[in-house]
This record gives C-alpha cells, sequence and structure tokens, in this order.
C-alpha cells in the first residue's frame, strides 16, 4: 500500500495547495489531502473550480519521483485523466478526455486535474494531484456545460467515501505500471478516449474562428489540430479554444 497517510478536513480552501505546503516540508509519496467542502479550489491556469458541500469529490495526492518536465509530466497528466476514465467506466459512466485536463460525460464538464509540480533543474522533485469530480451535485449555475455523475446516471448512489476510496486504490494501483516501458500505452489510452478527436469541430485563435480536427497531442503535451485552410497547427493550452 502506497497511501500512507489521509488527511481529511472538514472544510479547507483548497486541497492542492495545502498539499503542495505539506510536501515542501515533507513530501511522502502518495500522502492525500481530501475535503467535501472545498471553499476557494483552483482550475488549470487559475480558473476558480466550484463544489457544493458533501456532495463532490475535491482531493490531492503527492506522487513523489523525479520526471523530466518536457517528456514525463505530459504523460503523468495522461496518466491521471486514463484512471479517472477507467473509474468512471468501472461506475458504468461513458466518458471521454477534453485536452487538456477535463473529464466530459455526455459533451459536459464532470471533473478537472490541476497538478502542481515542485521543479529543480528542470527535473520535478514532485507532483500534486490535484482533482474535483462532481458526483451529486445537480444545481449548477451559470455553468451550462457543467453535470454531474448523478445526473448523467441517476441511479448512481456509491457513498461519497467510497468514491473517494475507490479512486484513490485506483491511482495507487495503476501507478505500479507507471514506468516508460508504459509510457506508449498510456498515450494510446488518452488517444482512444480523446473528446473530439478526428472530428470537426470549431477552434478560435489569434482573433479568428475556424473549423479543424484535433489530430492528437504532441509529446510536450500540445494539441495538434489540423485547421481549415492552414493545415496542422500546434497550439499550447490557451493559445486556442474548443467551442463544442
Amino acid at each position: 500500500m502506497y497511501i500512507i497517510k489521509l488527511i481529511t478536513y472538514k472544510s479547507l480552501p483548497s486541497t492542492n495547495q495545502t498539499l503542495y505546503q505539506l510536501a515542501l516540508e515533507d513530501p511522502i509519496h502518495f500522502m492525500v489531502v481530501s475535503t467535501f467542502n472545498q471553499t476557494n479550489g483552483k482550475g488549470y491556469v487559475n480558473n476558480k473550480w466550484e463544489s457544493t458541500v458533501n456532495q463532490n469529490l475535491t482531493f490531492s495526492f503527492l506522487i513523489n519521483r523525479n520526471l523530466t518536465v518536457q517528456r514525463e509530466l505530459p504523460v503523468l497528466n495522461m496518466w491521471v485523466a486514463v484512471t479517472i476514465y477507467e473509474v468512471l467506466t468501472n461506475w458504468q459512466v461513458p466518458s471521454k478526455i477534453k485536452w487538456p485536463n477535463d473529464i466530459i460525460v455526455h459533451g459536459k464538464k464532470v471533473g478537472g486535474i490541476l497538478i502542481k509540480s515542485k521543479i529543480s533543474n528542470n527535473k520535478i522533485t514532485f507532483s500534486v494531484i490535484g482533482i474535483g469530480l462532481n458526483i451529486y451535485q445537480t444545481n449548477f449555475e451559470n455553468l451550462a456545460r457543467a453535470t454531474s455523475i448523478k445526473l448523467e446516471k441517476p441511479d448512481f448512489n456509491k457513498p461519497l467515501e467510497n468514491c473517494l476510496m475507490e479512486m484513490l486504490y485506483a491511482f495507487e494501483k495503476s501507478f505500479e505500471d507507471f514506468n516508460p516501458l508504459n509510457y506508449k500505452k498510456i498515450i494510446d489510452l488518452y488517444h482512444k478516449n480523446l473528446f473530439k478527436r478526428d472530428e470537426v469541430a470549431t477552434y478560435e485563435f489569434d482573433g479568428m474562428t475556424k473549423n479543424g480536427i484535433l489530430r492528437g497531442i504532441d509529446d510536450n503535451g500540445n494539441a495538434v489540430i489540423e485547421i481549415e485552410g492552414l493545415g496542422l497547427m500546434t497550439f499550447q493550452h490557451k493559445e486556442v479554444k474548443l467551442n463544442y
């Protein structure tokens, strides 16, 4: 068992920030911080993650392994997304992975991933994996593209504590195979379940709106999109917006 320290809070601004601060003092591999009442959660690039009390999963866990920034950090993100996808599949909830860090069910966002790493000399010394997953929340004011497991699968009734432990066990188990020999398998699974891959969609970039086809994600974690009239183009996150 990797999980040797599980810290739960009744309320917390951000599990990701809390665990990162704890890790600076003692980076215990697979230490977990969890709360069912996260009041100031953060998404990718400082987007805010809102969550209703006692209805969703908000937790972070620590990976204490030296990884390369350019090659292995993108694979780490893919591994997290694929593991969540596999858990949802076990729950009979069909999902897709939206580049770079969202989990989609029936075209709506059900979860998100935030990875914050400590980097020294182009090496990652540890990574804090933050996850938010909407389980029982049914009211999403001003969030037309948000959803929850309960909304998409009304007969879902697994206790939140069980959801958390099943998710943590899945990460613990699958991390045993997180090594260069299995990176291709992770990358292939990610691409197989990539939202809008090989489909025509509308993309906004550089003040333009054009049709394009997402062809995949490159080794640096950037999206490779075939843009109508322009050919293959590579985008970092926030350089392009998918309209769907």
